[in-house]
């Protein structure tokens, strides 16, 4: 690998690169969200979401100019790769597949956990169970929430309003129940279930990574209480190190 590929793939994974991805990210998705709730898009919505758009694909093609294996690169961001196909004119024809944008979500939980070793402990520990399930619940609502708002909302008045479409997803999502509010079209429908599906598989990795927490907890207490109530005349030597034995030997 040359120095230039060496010093750019340096530069990419800087965490001031990294933070300035992870807002990009979060720009994108909430510009996707307004050019769905704003029909026809103002212009300089349009702009701004392509501008944002452009830079990823600049982005993606310095870290796949510098990558030591494509087949890696493409499965690593294969995500990004989809996500910006909005932009090109033969895919602008469906403005459905500008959904493809809210995916960069999924790219935000590993920008994060890549930067949690700056974050205190308490916070560090199980962190990419944390972002991920945060991730799944944001991705989740705001692609039911958009879907439902482009496919339902021109023939159903229920899901005509932005904010009653929000509610609807987060209430579907965390009751596991669509209430009264039924989609009337095939799309609506397979997104009801998706994100029905989703709320069953968010509940679930909750549950276990609460419950691994609380077992693990558990059995840390119960082994250091056992330890010390056998310790009797015991010397408790912290920041161990191999010179130590040295100095216990010399005693």
């Amino acid at each position: 690998m040359t120095d230039a590929k060496r010093r750019t793939r340096r530069f990419m994974n800087h965490p001031a690169t990294e933070i300035v991805i992870g807002v990009l990210i979060v720009a994108s998705v909430v510009l996707t969200v307004m050019a769905f709730a704003a029909s026809p898009s103002p212009r300089w919505l349009v702009v701004a979401t392509d501008a944002i758009t452009a830079t990823f694909i600049v982005e993606l093609w310095v870290r796949g100019w510098a990558s030591l294996d494509r087949r890696r690169f493409v499965r690593d961001y294969w995500i990004d790769l989809v996500a910006v196909l909005p932009v090109f004119r033969v895919f602008r024809v469906a403005r459905a597949l500008r959904l493809l944008r809210v995916l960069r979500l999924l790219r935000l939980s590993g920008v994060v956990s890549r930067q949690g070793t700056y974050f205190p402990y308490v916070l560090r520990k199980g962190l990419l169970e944390h972002v991920a399930i945060l991730m799944f619940i944001v991705l989740t609502v705001v692609f039911g929430t958009v879907g439902m708002l482009h496919f339902e909302g021109r023939v159903n008045a229920r899901f005509h309003d932005y904010g009653r479409t929000f509610w609807w997803s987060l209430y579907t999502l965390f009751a596991g129940d669509p209430n009264a509010e039924q989609p009337q079209t095939l799309a609506g429908r397979l997104i009801t279930l998706a994100v029905l599906f989703m709320g069953v598989g968010i509940f679930a990795m909750l549950t276990g990574t609460v419950s691994a927490f609380m077992v693990q907890r558990v059995m840390r207490m119960g082994s250091q209480d056992e330890e010390l109530t056998e310790l009797d005349r015991h010397l408790i030597v912290c920041g161990w190190s191999p010179k130590i034995g040295i100095i216990l030997r010399e005693l």
